[in-house]
């Protein structure tokens, strides 16, 4: 038996207590108890006993009462307690869960951390050289064909780069500095500008709206986390729609929303979206949007994406406005 002398004793003068008053501000007491029966380990079978030691008390102290009196006295408390046990106990299943998959993931990281500095020495250096001789051919090359050739292998040199930046990032994360001050609209201003210089997007409007809103952040890590999510955003729409970012309170925290025109994303595919090195893209890393998670619960954030009947896709990021422990 994993239940204490002292809970047997609470929950027999709770019933009893009921029975006599049918006073409602019992049950809390009882949710209560049950909340620390799970935390104390206590298994559900051993609420039974819990319940037939009370039923056994009532009976004692008056011999004469009826069963049907005897469970409408007793019912009440025992549900609450239920209830309030299966909830915590939930709740303690899911904690479990969430540091079992922490504790994987960071051991995951540590031995991708050492492979990603691996593959960027022996790759980035090599890469470096042969983009710097391109571009010094490039340099003599007259426009036209041969040109052209050489623009696109200095774009993709550019583009492994990128890809070993987003490893570098998602497998070595830093931690969060919470000093700074970050005007969140004025943030989504800036990355918005950035996106639209990019020809590619050259046909993606994008437009900021909502309020100023101020909260401690890092922006060493909101910046790659809010870029991310408009790059894929202009991309999911093939370079060529509208993205609207919204800023705006929402209990006490900072939400805000990316939303494009695009097709939306399947069922299938939004379930992995979060998964390291998942991507449907030809030429993609499958890092953006773990590494948005990453920044954002470092922050003690949330993420979620949502595609709505009316279509597209919208990514919903909310960051407390003041300093909050962060999911290590």
């Amino acid at each position: 038996m994993s239940h204490s002398a002292d809970q047997a004793v609470r929950y027999v003068a709770l019933v009893l207590a009921y029975a006599s008053d049918r006073d409602e501000a019992r049950l809390a007491d009882a949710g209560a108890l049950g909340r620390e029966l799970v935390a104390r380990g206590v298994p559900v079978e051993e609420i039974a006993e819990l319940h037939e030691v009370a039923l056994r008390a009532l009976a004692g102290r008056d011999p004469a009462i009826s069963l049907a009196h005897v469970a409408d006295a007793t019912s009440p408390p025992l549900v609450e307690l239920l209830m309030a046990y299966g909830l915590a106990d939930r709740e303690h299943a899911d904690a479990r869960r969430r540091s079992e998959r922490l504790l994987a993931d960071q051991r995951s990281l540590a031995q991708l951390g050492e492979l990603a500095a691996v593959v960027a020495h022996e790759v980035r250096n090599p890469l470096a050289g042969i983009g710097g001789a391109l571009r010094a051919i490039a340099q003599s090359v007259p426009a036209g064909q041969p040109r052209e050739i050489l623009d696109e292998a200095l774009a993709r040199i550019a583009a492994l780069n990128t890809g070993l930046d987003e490893l570098l990032l998602f497998a070595r994360p830093q931690a969060p500095r919470l000093g700074a001050t970050v005007r969140l609209r004025a943030f989504a201003l800036e990355s918005a500008a950035f996106v639209r210089r990019d020809p590619r997007f050259a046909g993606v409007d994008i437009a900021v709206e909502g309020e100023e809103l101020e909260l401690a952040a890092d922006p060493r890590l909101l910046k790659p986390m809010l870029l991310n999510l408009l790059i894929n955003a202009a991309q999911a729409m093939d370079g060529r729609g509208r993205i609207v970012v919204r800023v705006e309170p929402r209990n006490g925290a900072c939400r805000l929303s990316v939303s494009d025109t695009g097709p939306g994303i399947p069922p299938e595919v939004r379930a992995r979206v979060f998964e390291p090195f998942f991507t449907t893209k030809r030429a993609g890393t499958g890092l953006g949007l773990p590494t948005v998670r990453r920044a954002v619960e470092a922050h003690g954030g949330t993420v979620e994406i949502d595609c709505p009947e009316s279509g597209g896709t919208v990514v919903t990021v909310e960051l407390p406005r003041a300093p909050s422990a962060p999911l290590t």
